[in-house]
């Protein structure tokens, strides 16, 4: 709706982990609501989008508020179809950069 902030909803879903498959653990670095570090496991297969998604639901941020980074130096991680494994993620720090508009 008109004049609801972006933070009103987040309309991300959190990842379910299949234990069956193969797995990683991701730092997520959040910059909304405040900063923190959250230690995140996903499956190999999951992919770009669903870390975006991911992030999405925890900071309550829509997934057009914020963009990813990961690396150091940082470089941009946009959202894709890319698995974590495809990305080599596994392990990776991701850092959550809320966009201002």
């Amino acid at each position: 709706p008109p004049g609801v902030p972006a933070f009103a909803a987040g309309g991300g879903k959190e990842v379910i982990i299949d234990d069956a498959k193969p797995k990683t653990t991701i730092m997520l670095v959040l910059q909304h609501p405040a900063r923190r570090r959250i230690k995140q496991e996903f499956n190999l297969d999951h992919t770009v989008e669903d870390i975006y998604s991911h992030i999405a639901a925890v900071s309550g941020l829509k997934k057009d508020a914020f963009n990813l980074a990961s690396g150091f130096p940082p470089r941009p991680l946009p959202p894709s179809s890319a698995t974590i494994k495809g990305k080599k993620l596994m392990g990776a720090a991701i850092t959550q950069r809320v966009v201002r508009h």
